[in-house]
């Protein structure tokens, strides 16, 4: 990994636990719908990209004097040093990065989608001011980056919404992490594919999963009827023969 030279990283107070140190199995149970992973509790890492490096410092101490201790904030000046040649140098635990949008701002943009391609979980958001032209932005939109901030509003913004916005990103990370954890699923034997099941077998079939579905959706059976359009009586024979209750 490319270390970045203009960096400025912001004291965030004690480090959540390693991954070694959570619980192994996750305890986010009914009955529980506040809990969180505690490694979602840990300080929000975000990283801060502008050209002007003392501007966006002044930025991230406003931030930080905003937030105390509760945010790991880094600064960058050189887009390169964050990505090149297709690749990240940004570290996989960042939670959000954001770019500013100047005007002509192909190369943020570049950036912008490279990290979305490469650390899908990693929160993008772009803030622009006076400088970043309507065009700029609609292009921005247009690609599918629609997190885009007002330079002015960016601080009281980021404050609120930094520690939600490092769940998403870490959930996502997880999601990823252990998805890609997962085997392939064994394959069932269909046997002859060309083999079709009979006209009436797959109308009933059809029949009882339909009214599966509408039990499912009704709240009583004369609504269930309503819904199917057919008479109430109807729809309780229906029910009968294929031995479905509620």
């Amino acid at each position: 990994m490319v270390e970045m030279l203009d960096e400025l990283v912001l004291d965030a107070g004690t480090p959540g636990p390693t991954r070694q140190q959570q619980p192994a199995r996750a305890r986010a149970i009914a009955g529980h719908p506040d809990w969180v992973p505690r490694h979602s509790e840990a300080a929000p890492k975000l990283l801060i990209h502008d050209a002007d490096f003392l501007a966006t410092r002044d930025l991230a101490n406003r931030l930080r004097t905003s937030m105390g201790s509760d945010i790991h904030i880094s600064v960058v000046a050189d887009l390169h040093a964050i990505s090149e040649a297709g690749t990240t140098n940004v570290p996989r635990d960042v939670d959000i990065i954001a770019i500013r949008l100047d005007a002509g701002c192909a190369e943020a943009l570049g950036t912008a989608l490279s990290l979305k391609a490469s650390l899908p979980w990693v929160q993008i958001v772009l803030w622009a001011d006076d400088a970043a032209s309507r065009l700029d932005i609609q292009a921005a939109r247009g690609l599918g980056i629609t997190n885009i901030l007002p330079a002015s509003g960016f601080v009281d913004w980021m404050a609120q919404a930094a520690t939600p916005l490092a769940r998403v990103a870490r959930a996502q990370r997880d999601i990823a992490i252990f998805s890609a954890q997962v085997p392939e699923y064994p394959r069932i034997d269909e046997g002859d594919r060309r083999e079709r099941s009979s006209l009436p077998n797959a109308e009933r079939a059809f029949r009882e999963n339909y009214l599966r579905l509408l039990l499912l959706q009704s709240e009583t059976n004369r609504e269930a009827a309503d819904l199917a359009g057919v008479p109430y009586t109807t729809l309780c024979s229906m029910l009968k023969k294929l031995g479905l209750r509620r």
